[in-house]
């Protein structure tokens, strides 16, 4: 299968074949313990949707020493994993034209880019209110 591994320290993306998933985390410095996924997008005309694995806790890394990247509007932080996943939710081959990936080479230019509103502060809600907010420590 193929998976797409974002490096964001060096703002490179590059399209990996691996039979085990596990093998690819290892590729991106990731440990799979320790990964929290999300859904990037997900069409369902298409029966096709990208995930993605990054590091738990990347957001909560001191802003000065972590490098960062957007798909869409959506910032992550670190390096991270890729992968497409069927209608059935199975994991399936990453099409060979993924997502476009926007690398900042520093959280100042992240703070740019929130402020232009080209992506969305990262934030924690309950209730509707926000409890935590980029670039805030954890409580």
């Amino acid at each position: 299968m193929r998976f797409l591994v974002v490096d964001a320290e060096h703002r490179t993306v590059r399209l990996v074949e691996a039979d085990d998933p596990q093998h690819v985390y290892e590729l991106a410095g990731l440990d799979a313990l320790h990964v929290d996924h999300a859904i990037v997008a997900r069409s369902n005309e298409l029966g096709l949707g990208i995930g993605i694995a990054v590091f738990e806790h990347g957001l909560f890394a001191p802003p000065a020493a972590t490098f960062y990247f957007s798909i869409g509007r959506q910032m992550y932080a670190g390096n991270a994993v890729l992968y497409a996943f069927d209608a059935a939710g199975e994991t399936i081959s990453m099409p060979r034209s993924p997502p476009p990936v926007m690398f900042y080479r520093s959280y100042r230019e992240v703070e740019a880019a929130i402020a232009r509103d080209e992506i969305d502060r990262p934030q924690t809600m309950m209730n509707g209110a926000a409890i935590w907010a980029w670039p805030e420590s954890p409580q």
